[in-house]
């Protein structure tokens, strides 16, 4: 029994340590000394632990390595197998650049005559064109005077007229087709034929530059010659269309101002559908350049939007390089039959003004006048070789337009194809009315 009161508030058990100093020491050495064993162990443990860790962990990347070196030299035997396509394709592409080299110097004779005969005022034709073209293999090249423009060659002309046309006037249609330049008449003479016709003769020359090149092989010549040609033709045939409606209107016949019509709505459609499928192809380039540039910076979503461009634009650049070709064609086929008009109006007046020459003579002769009968022998010789020029004039006419049939209705079946893919819109622009 306490006999301390609780009012004093002493403490139940003995406040007193009996110990030995000594013996308190012995008992924290103890202490220590296991806790660092303890220590020791878990660091033991934990050493141990990590080293198994990682060697299990180098196990399985070696592993994988090896896996992954078998599974190399598996595919590489596969690549072995197939490096026949890969010489190939060395094969074909070296052949693709040849053709392209070649085709790129490939001289365009005939677009340049077809250019120029349709260049030239009506009732001009060429008698002789005679060329000089430098090789790119064997010619040297010449020393340049300070002022001169190097160019590839230089063409002589020799024509007739049957009108008399500037020399100026000349000059410049010849320097209007791509591929000749610096063109020079150097003269024009009147000569009188028989019957009193009267024809002009003229001969000049003009320099090649690069643009008579085909380069019929090549990326570029798609862009910039063909679409280029078919484009500046529509709008051509467009503006020819206009000025034939106000000449119609002018005329006052309804039949005249109908046909005008049918064919300037003809070329308004024909160069709305042109034009509509040229300017979708550059609004596409245009596009595949910002998302090209978006991919770059690593837009979400533009890899995927970039590929849809690309093979949207490869499909309107096929299309577009077949309705630039069909164009060309139909183009230059009509042109060819309104060469041929323009040649038969120009028969048809020598064959009236040899009619006429025959009434003259037969007149004389009626009359009694010396030397009419050999006169009337010879404007009726002249008047049935003029005859026969116009039949064979007329011939050549039914084939012209045979082929411009032809070649109009591969235009046609383009122009669908192009609708289908770039449909021109109607609210722009205004009929011409």
């Amino acid at each position: 029994m306490n006999a301390v009161p609780a009012s004093i508030k002493a403490a139940s058990e003995p406040q007193v340590n009996l110990l030995p100093p000594e013996v308190e020491a012995r008992r924290a050495r103890g202490r220590q000394k296991g806790f660092i064993a303890f220590a020791f162990v878990a660091f033991l443990a934990v050493l141990g632990f990590a080293v198994y860790w990682f060697s299990a962990q180098e196990a399985a990347a070696q592993e994988e390595l090896t896996k992954a070196v078998k599974e190399g030299e598996a595919l590489q035997a596969q690549i072995d197998d197939y490096q026949y396509v890969v010489d190939l394709e060395a094969e074909l592409q070296n052949a693709r650049n040849a053709r392209t080299y070649v085709g790129s110097t490939e001289f365009a004779f005939a677009r340049i005559i077809s250019d120029v005969n349709n260049a030239l005022p009506t009732g001009t034709r060429i008698e002789t064109m005679s060329w000089k073209i430098t090789s790119i293999a064997t010619d040297t090249p010449e020393a340049l005077d300070p002022l001169a423009v190097p160019d590839i060659g230089e063409v002589v002309i020799r024509g007739v007229m049957t009108t008399y046309v500037t020399g100026a006037a000349l000059e410049e249609a010849l320097n209007s087709v791509p591929g000749l330049a610096r063109a020079r008449i150097v003269s024009e003479q009147r000569q009188e034929g028989e019957g009193g016709s009267v024809t002009y003769v003229f001969e000049g020359s003009a320099r090649v530059t690069a643009l008579a090149f085909s380069g019929r092989f090549g990326s570029v010549w798609l862009e910039v010659d063909m679409v280029y040609r078919a484009v500046n033709a529509v709008e051509e045939r467009l503006a020819e269309a206009s000025d034939a409606l106000e000449a119609a209107r002018e005329v006052g016949t309804a039949e005249a101002l109908s046909e005008a019509q049918a064919a300037y709505d003809l070329a308004k459609a024909d160069s709305g559908q042109v034009l509509a499928l040229y300017q979708f192809a550059l609004d596409l380039e245009e596009e595949i350049a910002s998302l090209q540039e978006a991919a770059a910076y690593g837009v979400a979503g533009t890899d995927e939007a970039l590929l849809m461009a690309i093979a949207e634009y490869d499909e309107a650049r096929q299309v577009l390089g077949v309705l630039a070709a069909a164009v060309n064609a139909w183009d230059e086929e009509a042109g060819n039959v309104t060469t041929v008009e323009a040649r038969i109006a120009a028969a048809e007046a020598y064959v009236t003004r040899c009619e006429e020459g025959v009434t003259a003579a037969e007149a004389a002769v009626a009359a009694g006048e010396e030397g009419a009968d050999e006169a009337l022998a010879e404007v009726e010789t002249m008047l049935m070789k003029a005859e026969y020029g116009l039949a064979i004039e007329q011939s050549f006419l039914v084939a012209a337009e045979e082929a411009e049939a032809a070649t109009r209705e591969a235009l046609d079946g383009a122009l669908l194809t192009a609708a289908a893919l770039a449909p021109v819109d109607e609210s722009a622009g205004g009929d011409e009315s």
